[in-house]
């Protein structure tokens, strides 16, 4: 203390104006009764056990703590890996219900499309069906039509057919004041309109 009190005064600075310092110097300075001493040293001793117990409950109560924290992360983390397995067992039947879901999906629209494809051929098969009859009905239409064609097999009978078939062109300049009745094949035209035969 007295280095201290030299120390300040080196510096032009008052020791006594220090309160801590003349705090210390008050406690080195005063002498405690032999009785004050003995219930200090008793109090002291009190107070080390009871912050000792203090202290132990306290340890005691931080490790109760601890130990429930614990218990409560291990609870929580089997929970968790509960909820983790569960999760995945409904994920893994939704995607299974899904791959049902979509392998029948997929086998309607192949049903579907062989469906369309069979109502296809039918349909194309009537077209074809009709397109022939209709083919054959313009042969046959056809066959008959040509009968009356100049080949050249029936082509002396045709010009001998011509030739005996005697058509007077004369015909469209009679009047249509009296109807007559005439064969195309041999019109002939009465002598009163003076038509040449």
């Amino acid at each position: 203390e007295m280095a201290l009190c030299r120390r300040l005064g080196a510096y032009g600075l008052d020791p006594c104006c220090s309160l801590i310092l003349q705090a210390r110097c008050y406690a080195l300075n005063y002498k405690q009764p032999k009785e004050e001493a003995q219930a200090y040293g008793k109090f002291r001793r009190e107070l080390s056990v009871i912050r000792k117990q203090f202290r132990e409950e306290w340890l005691k109560k931080e490790e109760m703590q601890q130990q429930a924290l614990n218990a409560q992360s291990a609870e929580q983390a089997r929970l968790e890996k509960m909820m983790e397995q569960k999760a995945l067992e409904q994920n893994k039947e939704d995607l299974e219900r899904m791959a049902k879901r979509r392998e029948l999906t997929e086998k309607k629209r192949a049903q579907e499309v062989a469906e369309k494809r069979q109502r296809g051929d039918e349909s194309r098969r009537a077209w074809e069906s009709q397109l022939h009859q209709r083919q054959i009905a313009q042969v046959l239409i056809a066959k008959e039509e040509s009968k009356g064609y100049i080949t050249l097999d029936n082509l002396d009978q045709k010009i001998q057919e011509m030739i005996a078939k005697k058509v007077d062109y004369n015909f469209a300049l009679q009047p249509p004041a009296a109807p007559t009745t005439k064969s195309r094949d041999n019109p002939k035209r009465s002598p009163s309109t003076g038509g040449a035969a």
